[in-house]
C-alpha cells in the first residue's frame, strides 16, 4: 500500500484514519478528496489528474439520522449520488475500494448479526447506505477493482458532536441531576459500540490484506445502552428505561477470519 484516497477526511473517522495510516505506514502518500462529490464534472476531472491510487476509502457521507431525515433529497444526492459519481470517475484509478457502510441496513434481530442476514433498513440513511452498497458491488463487477464494504456498527468518540447517542448522553450528564432517576429512551436494547480509533486501525489492517466482500466492524461485545450511558457518567446512576427495546449487534468472525485473529 503505497498511495492511498480518502474521502471524509475532516470527518470523526477520517481524522482517525489519517493517524493511524501515518502511524502504520508512515511512507504511505495519502490523497485527501477536497471536491464535492455530488459535482460528477468537477469530480471526475479532478481524479483524471492524480495518480493510481492501491486503496480508495469511500467514508464521506451525511450521517445523523435526523439530518437525514430533514432532508432526504441532500441524503440521497451525497450518500447515493455522490457514491455513483465517485465509482464512475475511479474507472481504473485504484485496486480497490473500502467504503464506510452502516449496520443500519439490517434490521435489528435477537441474537448477532452475520453478513448473509437479511438487509431491512428501518431508517432512511440505512436506505441510502444500502443501495450505495448495492451499486459499489454492481460497478466492482464491471471493473478492475476489488470492494469492501464495512459495516460500522455504533461508533463513538470523545470529540463526537451532533444528534448522535454519546453527545447527548455526556450533555445530559453536564446538565441534569444525577442524584434523581435518569429516564433513558431504549435503554434495555442491545447494541455493539466501537470506538471511532478502532474502527479506524480495522480499516487499516483490513486494506494491507486482500480481504472482499462484506464485513461487520464491531467490537463483538453486545452491551445495553444503560451499560453504555454507566460508563460514560461520573457516578453510579438510577437508570430507568423507556420505549421499545430491540437487539442491533455483531458477529464478527467474518472480521476475525479476515484479519486471521
Amino acid at each position: 500500500m503505497q498511495k492511498v484516497f480518502i474521502t471524509g477526511s475532516r470527518g470523526m473517522l477520517g481524522k482517525h484514519l489519517i493517524e493511524v495510516i501515518k502511524q502504520m505506514h508512515s511512507k504511505v502518500k495519502i490523497i485527501e478528496n477536497d471536491v464535492d462529490l455530488t459535482k460528477k464534472d468537477i469530480l471526475e476531472a479532478y481524479l483524471a489528474c492524480l495518480p493510481k491510487f492501491d486503496v480508495v476509502f469511500h467514508l464521506a457521507a451525511l450521517v445523523p439520522v435526523r439530518e437525514v431525515n430533514e432532508d432526504p433529497s441532500r441524503a440521497f444526492s451525497i450518500n447515493v449520488g455522490g457514491t455513483l459519481n465517485l465509482l464512475c470517475g475511479l474507472h481504473e484509478h485504484t485496486s480497490k475500494l473500502i467504503f464506510a457502510s452502516s449496520s443500519h441496513v439490517y434490521a435489528p434481530k435477537e441474537g448477532p448479526l452475520k453478513e448473509n442476514d437479511p438487509l431491512e433498513p428501518i431508517s432512511l440513511y440505512g436506505e441510502t447506505k444500502l443501495i450505495a452498497e448495492n451499486l459499489i458491488r454492481s460497478m466492482s463487477n464491471s471493473q478492475s477493482w476489488d470492494c469492501l464494504i464495512a459495516r460500522i456498527f455504533s461508533m463513538h468518540d470523545d470529540h463526537q458532536t451532533g444528534s448522535f447517542l454519546r453527545p447527548n448522553l455526556e450533555q445530559r450528564m453536564m446538565e441534569d441531576d444525577l442524584s434523581a432517576p435518569f429516564c433513558l429512551e431504549g435503554g434495555d436494547s442491545v447494541r455493539d459500540f466501537i470506538s471511532a480509533r478502532k474502527v479506524a486501525e480495522l480499516l487499516v489492517q483490513l486494506a494491507s490484506t486482500d480481504a472482499k466482500g462484506t464485513v461487520n466492524i464491531a467490537s463483538g461485545k453486545p452491551m445495553t445502552v444503560a451499560s453504555y450511558a454507566q460508563s460514560l457518567a461520573p457516578i453510579t446512576l438510577d437508570i430507568v428505561p423507556k420505549g421499545h427495546k430491540n437487539e442491533l449487534y455483531a458477529d464478527t468472525s467474518r472480521l476475525e477470519q479476515m484479519l486471521e485473529v
